[in-house]
């Protein structure tokens, strides 16, 4: 399950470097249904930039005098130079609450995504001249059956080009549209994977081009709308469609079909995101 936080900026900062590890919240309904190997975005008030962490333990205390006991400051949010006082979580949680609820902390993990970089020209980032942004989604339904497209013998995932006036979410959005037929809004997702392609002189003498390609991961039980379908000529010639392939079999499906791809990086990037994904 993926749970949603905000917090200010100071604590944000700790988090993201590494230095908290220990996120204090009362145990109240909203936090007892988080569980261990769960994700929480922390989204910074300051500026709604946001981190992926993972629960790694939760521990439950009845008070956080009692919790302040079991851990180092600095673990909890605090500068090595700063006095630690269980009585500063008081000004936000009362001992009332403390008292009803219990107190909780989340020990959590900051997940980082994976970059894969191809940079056969060892070209420089200074001596790039063109940049192609692309947005990919996995998505994973409640039966954990991942949605693929499949066109002129290619599987690949969900997503597009970037316009040049679009975020992420906004491609997201326009592309599942046009190859699903459907109407999702997607939300402060985060990549778990970047794959970028350093290529020189291309697409033509003195043109050096990066690709990126930004991949996300989505679990919903999406059904396509066949009749709702925005293809372009190349995709209608290719026999375009979309199928569900369980988790367990996705993988031998993309390696068997690599034989007989007419665009191989594509599916090779496929199968990388999926390998990673499948981690997760």
């Amino acid at each position: 399950m993926i749970h949603n936080m905000r917090l200010h900026n100071e604590p944000f900062e700790l988090i993201k470097n590494g230095t908290k590890t220990i996120e204090l919240r009362l145990n109240d309904e909203k936090r007892s249904i988080i569980k261990e190997n769960d994700i929480i975005l922390f989204e910074n008030r300051k500026n709604a930039e946001i981190i992926k962490t993972k629960v790694i333990k939760l521990h439950k205390y009845d008070s956080f005098e009692k919790l302040y006991k079991h851990f180092d400051k600095e673990s909890l949010g605090y500068n090595f130079n700063e006095e630690a006082s269980y009585k500063d979580m008081e000004k936000y949680y009362s001992k009332e609450e403390q008292n009803k609820y219990g107190v909780l902390g989340i020990e959590i993990k900051l997940i980082s995504p994976i970059t894969i970089i191809y940079n056969d020209d060892s070209i420089k980032e200074d001596e790039v001249n063109r940049v192609v942004k692309r947005a990919k989604v996995v998505i994973e339904n409640s039966n954990n059956e991942i949605l693929l497209c499949f066109c002129h013998n290619n599987y690949y995932l969900l997503g597009g080009h970037v316009d040049n006036d679009e975020s992420d979410m906004e491609c997201l959005h326009r592309e599942l549209s046009e190859e699903a037929g459907v109407d999702i809004n997607f939300n402060k997702l985060i990549p778990f994977i970047t794959i970028k392609y350093f290529i020189k002189d291309y697409p033509e003498d003195n043109i050096n081009s990066l690709y990126i390609a930004n991949y996300y991961n989505y679990k919903m039980d999406l059904i396509p709308n066949i009749d709702n379908l925005n293809l372009t000529e190349d995709e209608k010639e290719g026999n375009f469609e979309i199928q569900y392939i369980h988790r367990d079999m996705v993988l031998n499906k993309l390696n068997d079909a690599l034989e007989f791809a007419t665009r191989k990086n594509v599916v090779n990037d496929t199968i990388e995101v999926i390998k990673e994904y499948l981690k997760m």
